[in-house]
């Protein structure tokens, strides 16, 4: 330095250095920390769960000791620091908390959202204390295993908007459900599963939840509704209604009919509906799906049905005149006692991705020709449907991108081509070939298919193209068959295969050793074939 002048480029530096410091000191002091009262607290619940994954391995371990805002499942605000959101829910996680909730929770004054979905807690009954956690807007325990009567403390809960009890089998009613009322502020509402056998006023108790979109009260021995005037005053909010799986009667149309018409989902199958289906169905004409399966409704279908020009799923137990259902994406004719040939509108509907008519007496003696309309199929059952020919050449331009297919069943003829080649392997999963009269050699499968039933028809030959698919294969049936030779030695490269059945067939020479490497393996069927060794 000259004339202790202090240089210029050092000065800069200087002044950056200091610049860096000052900011970072800043950012530091904006870390949102958690507090000391609500770590404990979270450490506390730890203390009473069953972890045995460690999925709460975050929780005290040293790096984010002092802050839990860092936890796994934690969240708090931004401003204040304290815990608003605690969700541990483990749907996607092979993870499955035991043990019993704390009432340590009651320390985390601003926890607005609580989530224990799938887990295990052995049919424990829901802690009375969560009725106290008064800032809540979203509470989910559903398929976690509770049991017992379904506390009235949680009508408390004033502020809850979001509030999912379902799949839980081991809860009930202990009576009336006049505590959800209290609930006002409800959007969605699910009891799948609990009984509320006991609970006569479960329908009054939709009208006095005004901005409740979700209704969900499937599987829950609800009474019978008995309306009056008082109960035909209905939320105009609801969109999606489901009811399936109870002993409901028509003695429900006046108060399903008073809703208004923004219902986008509607599910009234497996109930005890009788008589023809009434026209009134026509005024929701914002539906997308509809299910009536499993009533005991006869008839026609109404021309009001046409009015439900956004329908895109159908799940009936008789066929309609379907040309007015063009938008159609699934459609449900599986199980009932259809007889006869379909409607030829049918081929209307070019935007089906899912079509079930298994398990009816329908007659084609010829493939469907209006199966060549249906480019977007993703499943498609036609199983036990009279088909007596053989598959044409055109039904392979429908196979690439199906994720299912049956065909089972019927008294189609003829071989079967090279199948490694008819699907997208990364889509096909599953085939059911089975109960026809298919003939040659069993086809190369799709390399990534998981399940394969050709059974119970005329294959025949070797069946060494088998090592080409095994390694996803989780079931393989190729019973009933004129196969012959030896078993192959190739299943130490299938990893997930669980059932396998070779019986009634040719087959000689050894069984290989290889299977012994099976290790998921539960049902191995090898009767009535010449092995020996």
């Amino acid at each position: 330095m000259s004339g202790g002048r202090f240089p210029q480029h050092l000065l800069l530096v200087l002044v950056m250095v200091i610049l860096f410091v000052v900011r970072q000191t800043v950012a530091d002091s904006n870390i949102i920390t958690c507090i000391e009262e609500e770590r404990e607290a979270l450490l506390a619940l730890k203390q009473g769960l069953v972890d045995e994954r460690g999925y709460l391995s975050s929780w005290g371990s040293e790096d984010v000791k002092k802050n839990c805002c860092n936890w796994r499942g934690v969240q708090c605000n931004d401003r204040t620091g304290h815990i608003n959101k605690l969700d541990l829910n483990m749907w996607s996680d092979p993870s499955r908390l035991r043990g019993t909730i704390s009432s340590s929770l009651l320390k985390l004054h601003d926890l607005s959202y609580l989530d224990f979905s799938f887990n295990d807690f052995g049919g424990s009954r829901i802690p009375k204390f969560i009725g106290s956690l008064s800032k809540l807007t979203h509470l989910s325990l559903s398929s976690s295993n509770f049991g017992g009567p379904i506390h009235r403390q949680l009508g408390n809960l004033s502020s809850l908007q979001f509030l999912d009890l379902g799949d839980n089998d081991g809860l009930s009613s202990i009576g009336n459900l006049e505590w959800l009322s209290h609930l006002s502020s409800l959007s969605y509402l699910d009891l799948t599963y609990s009984n509320l056998s006991k609970s006569s006023d479960w329908f009054k108790v939709v009208k006095k939840l005004p901005f409740l979109r979700t209704l969900n009260l499937n599987v829950c021995n609800l009474p019978p509704i008995i309306s009056s005037p008082l109960s035909l005053v209905n939320s105009t909010s609801l969109l999606h209604l489901g009811l399936g799986f109870n002993a409901l009667t028509s003695s429900m149309y006046p108060w399903l009919f008073n809703f208004s018409n923004n219902l986008d989902y509607l599910d009234l199958g497996s109930n005890q509906l009788q008589g023809s289906i009434p026209d009134a169905f026509g005024h929701f004409t914002s539906l997308t799906e509809l299910v009536l399966a499993y009533n005991h409704l006869e008839g026609g279908i109404p021309e009001s049905f046409g009015n439900m020009c956004r329908l895109l799923s159908l799940d009936l137990g008789s066929v309609p005149d379907l040309s007015r259902f063009s938008s159609l994406k699934v459609l449900q004719l599986d199980q009932n006692l259809l007889n006869g040939t379909l409607t030829n509108s049918i081929r209307l509907m070019n935007k089906l991705e899912v079509l079930l008519l298994g398990e009816n007496s329908l007659e084609g003696p010829h493939f469907p020709k209006w199966l060549q309309t249906q480019k977007l199929l993703d499943t498609l059952d036609i199983s036990n449907a009279g088909i007596s020919d053989i598959l044409p050449e055109w039904f392979w331009d429908l196979s690439f991108e199906l994720n299912e297919l049956n065909l089972s069943h019927n008294q189609i003829k003829g071989k079967l081509p090279n199948l490694s080649m008819k699907f997208n392997s990364s889509s096909i999963s599953g085939i059911d070939f089975s109960s026809n009269h298919f003939e040659g050699p069993i086809p190369a499968l799709p390399a990534h298919i998981s399940y394969v039933d050709l059974s119970k028809n005329k294959f025949s030959g070797t069946i060494s193209s088998l090592c080409l698919a095994i390694e996803n294969l989780v079931y393989i049936d190729i019973s009933s068959n004129l196969l012959s030779g030896g078993v192959p030695n190739c299943w130490k490269q299938s990893n997930y295969l669980m059932v396998v059945n070779f019986a009634n067939n040719n087959f000689f020479e050894k069984i290989p050793d290889t299977m012994g490497a099976l290790s998921n393996l539960q049902t191995l069927s090898l009767r009535n074939n010449s092995f020996f060794g």
